[in-house]
């Protein structure tokens, strides 16, 4: 079994796999025999992140759906951290800056190395609405 097939499989079955951080994520629901199915590949791991790390077109555009959706989650629950608006628009570009009990100081979205970026960040912790 080759590692795209071993993706392909997955997809087939309602879960697509990725790369975050250099570790094996999958998105989706398992399907009642998914022990069975990771089982039959789990040899295979080290391949298949190999291959998740250039991909088919076709899975990228897989992942990016995933990437996005979950950043469009995460921009509609603020993160439990977050505190006072510090910044509307940042001069770089970015959403809107924060101070952040966690960080210190973070912006919603965007693409900066100056501060933690909520839509990326792994202390993320959606706040829970009533």
């Amino acid at each position: 079994m080759t590692p795209e097939e071993i993706v392909e499989k997955c997809f087939s079955l309602g879960v697509i796999l990725y790369l975050e951080d250099g570790k094996l994520r999958y998105d989706g629901s398992f399907p009642s025999n998914w022990i069975e199915v990771v089982g039959q590949w789990l040899p295979y791991r080290d391949h298949v992140i190999e291959w998740l790390k250039k991909p088919s077109e076709t899975h990228r555009l897989r992942m990016v759906k995933v990437a996005v959706a979950k950043i469009k989650k995460r921009m509609n629950l603020p993160c439990v951290h977050l505190g006072e608006l510090i910044e509307k628009k940042p001069s770089c570009g970015c959403g809107a800056r924060h101070k952040c009990a966690i960080h210190g100081e973070c912006v919603v979205s965007g693409n900066t190395n100056r501060w933690q970026i909520c839509s990326r960040c792994p202390d993320y912790s959606p706040l829970e609405l009533a």
